[in-house]
């Protein structure tokens, strides 16, 4: 894993968390692949939405969900940010 990944992970984790807007979230990843992983400190910014090191950003937007901070709508556009799959509506349970 290179320190870009890091960095990036930490930028994904944030964004779930609601500590950064997509558009805060795309512009800070764009400076890492342009310039480097020390171009952006991942920790800077946001709302303060707690400690998101080491977490995985799919789970963070689980519980966001889960506690209805998020709607349907919003889970699902950010795991579309994020590169995830969206479940299909009609495969979820209701």
């Amino acid at each position: 894993m290179t320190d870009d990944d890091v960095v990036i992970g930490e930028l994904r984790a944030r964004y779930a968390a609601g500590a950064l807007s997509l558009d805060e979230f795309e512009r800070r990843v764009e400076r890492v692949v342009e310039e480097g992983p020390e171009a952006v400190d991942p920790s800077i910014g946001g709302d303060g939405a707690g400690d998101t090191a080491d977490r995985d950003p799919v789970a963070i937007l689980r519980e966001r969900y889960a506690r209805g901070e998020i709607d349907d709508d919003e889970y699902r556009r950010r795991l579309d940010v994020l590169g995830e799959d969206v479940p299909d509506r009609a495969a979820e349970p209701s």
